[in-house]
């Protein structure tokens, strides 16, 4: 064995790896089946606290919904999607949208730059990119996209998470 193959085993047996859901009883136990259980057993209970707001898991799951109805005609199962947003209830509806559209969520975070997310669209095939329009530089926060708001309203032409962060956006 080579010094370079016993280091590649040393990293190995350090690393923890999964292997997707296991089924159960119940169905499969991944982080969807959880979420959803917590949803259903307690909608009215706090789920995010995002600044000054909380969110139950009745209005996150909304949120969820409405932003994966939004991303659906753009977004297949197995597509990369680039996500920009602080950390928010915006970003987990997000995740939650992406996730259960089989997407795979990309983090950029908040702010990633112009430089960044040129790599990133010139050596990856994304098909969507979500982020605040203040955050994200002025080539890809001018395309136009939907804000999605707390009460389930949306602003068409507005480019990302609202002022007060509440609703993640599409960016394509």
């Amino acid at each position: 064995m080579t010094s370079s193959s016993v280091a590649a085993s040393s990293v190995a047996a350090d690393l923890s790896i999964a292997y997707g859901g296991t089924a159960t009883a119940d169905g499969w136990d991944d982080v969807l089946a959880r979420y959803a259980h917590h949803v259903s057993a307690s909608p009215d209970a706090p789920a995010v606290e995002d600044g000054e707001l909380a969110w139950t898991y009745a209005e996150l799951d909304a949120l969820a919904g409405r932003t994966a109805d939004a991303l659906r005609d753009r977004v297949r199962p197995g597509d990369l999607v680039a996500v920009c947003l602080d950390r928010s209830a915006a970003l987990v509806a997000t995740a939650v949208a992406v996730a259960r559209l089989g997407a795979v969520y990309l983090p950029l975070g908040p702010r990633p730059g112009e430089r960044r997310l040129a790599a990133v669209a010139d050596g990856l095939r994304v098909a969507c990119l979500i982020g605040a329009p203040d955050a994200l530089p002025e080539a890809y926060a001018t395309r136009g996209a939907d804000t999605f708001h707390r009460d389930g309203g949306d602003a068409c032409g507005a480019d990302g998470v609202d002022a007060q962060g509440e609703g993640p956006a599409r960016n394509d």
